[in-house]
């Protein structure tokens, strides 16, 4: 027949006895119920997470002065945004009414996307489990701590534990997660501080500032458009500079004496905080391993810094 054979359009469908439009393919791995009849949609289950004691949001229930539970909080990721509305009223109201206090908040289980996106100062946020995507989107000073769930068999810097685009456009704070994340991790960041023990594409895409140290390997172009911040690769194996994109940036061993104690502040903290082996190792064999990290420094950023050092030695001169 014609338009037979492959790459052939397929045949219309004849119009049903009577005439009138012929009726909506059905997909082929669907079968029609029983009796013909299509069931009306499920209601959507409600979130075991955010229904609280007498079902108030998480969020909701802080901002209106109740008690916070010692114990985790319970995830499903179809909870998105947790903490965003608790972020939005101490930023708004709680600091206008010089009612603030430091919260912690603790979670397990699986965090839906944007999970503590703007988190702010006053919130200590810690995981355990895993989280969708951008997670800390547009991070204010809060600290985030991700790790994979204590009964978790896994090697965790072997798994994707967090999703892309993680800290994307923090302007302050602290994520500390153990394994690797995804895509566009801190793209533009421009003052939050994260460690991480591997990346996908990518990484510290337009990052204009805050510091990022990444235990493991990245994926290809890193640090496209980076014009501020530095970040500290561990490469034991040589493969991250074939990974970097050189347009904006240069690589550089890690011998200033202050990039030396910031960065193992910062490993220091990151063992402390998720319990990582990774961190662990690093630490126990310091001296090597040291050797193995580079610096990813933007070319511009450099320069003004240098500029500034310049100009600050001969105030004092």
């Amino acid at each position: 027949p014609p338009n037979a054979g492959r790459g052939a359009s397929p045949a219309p469908r004849p119009p049903p006895p009577g005439g009138g439009a012929p009726p909506p393919a059905r997909p082929h791995n669907l079968l029609p119920p029983p009796g013909g009849a299509v069931p009306a949609p499920a209601e959507p289950a409600p979130s075991r997470a955010l229904l609280c004691p007498g079902g108030v949001h998480f969020d909701d229930q802080y901002i209106e002065g109740k008690a916070i539970s010692k114990e985790p909080y319970f995830l499903v990721n179809t909870d998105r945004a947790v903490g965003t509305r608790l972020a939005g009223d101490i930023a708004r109201r709680q600091r206008a009414e010089g009612k603030i206090q430091p919260v912690e908040l603790n979670y397990k289980g699986a965090a839906g996307q944007s999970f503590m996106a703007f988190a702010v100062s006053e919130m200590k946020v810690s995981l355990e489990g895993d989280a969708n995507d951008y997670v800390g989107k547009g991070l204010s000073g809060g600290r985030i701590i991700i790790r994979p769930d204590a009964s978790a068999r896994f090697v965790a810097e072997d798994q994707v534990i967090a999703g892309n685009v993680i800290g994307y456009g923090a302007t302050g704070g602290e994520i500390f997660i153990r394994g690797v994340v995804g895509e566009r991790f801190c793209v533009r960041n421009s003052g939050a501080t994260a460690v991480v023990e591997g990346v996908g594409d990518h990484g510290c895409e337009y990052m204009t500032g805050g510091r990022v140290v990444i235990l493991g390997h990245t994926g290809r172009n890193f640090a496209a458009g980076m014009s501020g911040g530095v970040a500290y690769i561990w490469d034991p194996d040589n493969t991250f500079p074939a990974n970097c994109n050189m347009e904006m940036v240069e690589l550089e061993k890690v011998e200033d004496a202050q990039d030396i104690a910031e960065l193992q502040d910062l490993i220091e903290e990151h063992a402390r905080r998720t319990g990582s082996t990774v961190a662990t190792e690093v630490l126990d064999h310091w001296s090597t391993t040291l050797g193995q990290f580079v610096k990813v420094m933007p070319t511009d950023y450099k320069r003004v810094l240098l500029e500034r050092k310049q100009a600050e030695k001969e105030l004092v001169a």
